[in-house]
């Protein structure tokens, strides 16, 4: 992350990607603007305020910024929200503010911050770096945070993959769990005995991007 975070300074970000990753798969994941269909279907427009919750490498949020007044994001991981910042400076979104934090599933804004919030693909991966509390805990209070900030009125977006899926039920390794032969659809208290400890500890405080 550093070296990526060091070339996107000095060169650019898309060219930082390219010299740390290469041409594979998760460059497309991270510039393939498929990724941005469902952005047509939300409710944006010029006067509003939103929240995106987990921009990963920032894949909708210069899009999310084009579309509205301001545009936070929080980012549990540190080294993706600088890049995130980096990126969304670099084409030229200045109504953009990324903080670090979320780990727990506390947001740092006040009540009624946000006319809307965005969380896409990322309610799966909440609770991956708390080892206090379940993951159920974390998305729980994720839930509240988000009713808490957002004014009254005000819309949420949330997606997340399916459990279900064909590449899980044919013993395909869950990334979300751990990489665990068929994953989330296994029964939860399965899941629950098999990755029990697995999962990192990654304690920061919030910190904001500049």
């Amino acid at each position: 992350m550093g070296r990526l975070l060091d070339v996107a300074r000095k060169k650019n970000w898309r060219q930082a990607l390219k010299e740390v990753y290469g041409d594979g798969a998760f460059v497309d994941y991270v510039v393939n603007e498929s990724r941005l269909s469902l952005i047509p279907v939300l409710p944006l427009d010029p006067s509003l305020s939103i929240l995106e919750i987990g921009p990963g490498f920032g894949q909708m949020t210069v899009e999310l910024s084009k579309r509205v007044a301001t545009l936070d994001a929080i980012e549990a991981d540190l080294g993706q929200a600088r890049f995130c910042k980096i990126r969304a400076k670099q084409e030229g979104c200045h109504n953009v503010q990324i903080v670090a934090a979320g780990e727990a599933g506390i947001l740092p804004f006040g009540d009624c911050s946000f006319d809307g919030v965005v969380m896409n693909l990322v309610l799966e991966w909440c609770g991956i770096r708390e080892t206090d509390h379940t993951h159920e805990d974390v998305q729980k209070q994720y839930l509240s945070e988000i009713e808490r900030v957002l004014v009254p009125g005000g819309f949420f977006f949330v997606s997340t993959k399916n459990r279900y899926s064909l590449r899980l039920l044919t013993g395909g390794r869950d990334e979300h769990m751990s990489n665990l032969p068929f994953g989330s659809a296994l029964p939860r208290w399965i899941g629950h005995l098999l990755t029990s400890g697995r999962r990192p500890r990654d304690i920061f405080i919030p910190i904001r991007i500049y």
